[in-house]
């Protein structure tokens, strides 16, 4: 019915009471709707009547009804059990949903996902990292909001949105695509890759968000869940993204995934031991990123931010390199404190997987956990009228290859007089596209005294400046009392 869809639209652009008279109309037509029925069931903003409670009750329990307009049934008789605080029935409910919604569907399988994760983590090492591969990209644009269902994200996305220099993209499907593409050598292939193929990939996706945001916003938001999968891959693409782990106390989002009924590519919700047994591999191999990525990461936590929405925010608008604007906080209200403890009103169902993560080891905190933030980059992005201090008389290792340059280096490198950016530095010149062969007037490696630009220089100490290191690894200075070491046979 046109009514019946004209109040789905109403409920997405949050207008509930409107939603819920539409709701109601198509009920009065045609009483035997299962879709408005469960959504009038399901609203936390409408209290139904009986006689719309037991009608739910009934068609979920007749004999010809479809399996799919069941499990609508049951979560939405669920919702309303829930609100009435009678959450032995609410269980039982969404524990219905969720036995029919295993019918159709294949069994969880977490030896698929622990495979994943073993490649994923062997094949995205420290030390690819760690080579001088090319930058592919220096867009500082996409956000990457990662975590599980339930763990804030919509929520950390909104506040960003609110900023008047972001742009929300929503759940964009291409980095997954994009993996999907590479299969079946993804992940390994990443190892292999040609920067030319990688930049596709690159330009192909900020063309995305250009589509999308157009050219105003300095940051686009990107709410996939499944990219938490692919961060090694974001990391190669794009090394100064920002990457936001939202996190959450694991028995909160257990109830609120096995409340909810999900895509077959979340189908470890089905049951909670499914869920917890996911759960440890998505924490494995967010464990990982955090360990190896040349990114840091920052973490949300869903408790800090309900508790302490203030501090949160100005936390997570720095961390995107965003000046503090009040407005992200306009919209944050009390509602979200009676998210916090909701798997407590469940605990003799929630009790076995609580305690499958206590042996496990696996402790959560409430407090949030801020990584260093970027590298300051914009001290160095200004015009330099000289030198910074460690670079006003580098050290430069000229030598054909092989003939012992890297012995040489890694020897000096041990002083704790001199830095670098850790090796070999061909990116430092070939991240600018028109200093590579076949730009125009380039038509070799081979750079002079014409290329030394104001605009080059700058560029250059810029990109020495985000990755200056001293002898043990530790950020380095760019006005600092070390100079500058550097081995690059090109």
């Amino acid at each position: 019915l046109a009514i019946y869809m004209l109040g789905v639209l109403l409920e997405q652009r949050g207008e509930f009471p409107e939603a819920i008279e539409h709701y109601l109309a198509v009920q009065r037509l045609e009483p035997r709707h299962v879709s408005s029925l469960a959504n009038l069931m399901a609203l936390r903003h409408h209290v139904p009547e009986a006689t719309l409670v037991r009608r739910a009750e009934e068609m979920a329990a007749l004999p010809d009804i479809a399996d799919e307009d069941r499990i609508k049934l049951h979560r939405g008789l669920g919702k309303h059990y829930e609100r009435a605080a009678d959450y032995e029935r609410a269980f039982g409910q969404f524990a219905a949903a969720k036995q029919l919604l295993k019918r159709s569907r294949a069994a969880f399988d977490i030896s698929t996902v622990a495979k994943f994760t073993d490649r994923a983590i062997q094949t995205f090492s420290r030390d690819l990292f760690a080579r001088d591969y090319v930058r592919i990209s220096d867009s500082q644009r996409p956000v990457f909001i990662v975590g599980l269902p339930y763990s804030g994200m919509t929520l950390t996305e909104r506040i960003l949105a609110r900023h008047p220099h972001v742009f929300s993209a929503g759940e964009l499907h291409d980095i997954p695509r994009m993996a999907r593409m590479l299969r079946p050598d993804y992940p390994e292939c990443m190892a292999l890759m040609d920067a030319d193929a990688l930049n596709q990939m690159a330009d192909d996706y900020l063309s995305v968000l250009e589509r999308l945001a157009g050219p105003g916003p300095l940051r686009v938001t990107d709410r996939m869940p499944l990219n938490s999968q692919h961060l090694g891959l974001i990391a190669r693409l794009f090394p100064e993204a920002r990457i936001v782990s939202c996190r959450r106390d694991p028995l909160d989002i257990a109830i609120s995934c096995f409340a909810e009924v999900f895509d077959p590519e979340h189908d470890y919700t089905a049951t909670l031991e499914d869920f917890g047994h996911y759960f440890l591999e998505h924490e494995r191999l967010m464990a990982h990123w955090r360990a190896v990525l040349p990114i840091p990461i920052h973490e949300v936590r869903y408790e800090s931010l309900v508790a302490d929405p203030d501090t949160t925010c100005r936390a997570l608008t720095a961390y995107c390199g965003l000046a503090w604007d009040p407005v992200c906080l306009e919209f944050l209200k009390a509602k979200y404190q009676t998210s916090v403890g909701r798997w407590r009103h469940y605990l003799p169902h929630v009790t076995p997987v609580a305690r499958f993560l206590e042996a496990s080891g696996f402790r959560y905190s409430n407090e949030t956990q801020t990584p260093t933030l970027h590298r300051p980059f914009h001290r160095y992005g200004r015009r330099w009228d000289a030198p910074p201090k460690s670079l006003t008389s580098p050290l430069f290792i000229v030598a054909a290859p092989r003939s012992g340059s890297t012995l040489l280096f890694e020897t000096l490198a041990q002083s704790d007089s001199l830095c670098s950016v850790g090796g070999e530095a061909h990116w430092l010149v070939e991240n600018h596209r028109e200093l590579r062969p076949g730009a125009p007037g380039i038509d070799s490696n081979r750079l002079t005294a014409d290329e030394a630009t104001a605009h080059h220089r700058d560029r250059i100490i810029y990109q020495i400046g985000s990755r200056l290191v001293d002898n043990v690894g530790n950020p380095a200075d760019l006005d600092g009392n070390r100079l500058f070491l550097e081995k690059t046979p090109k």
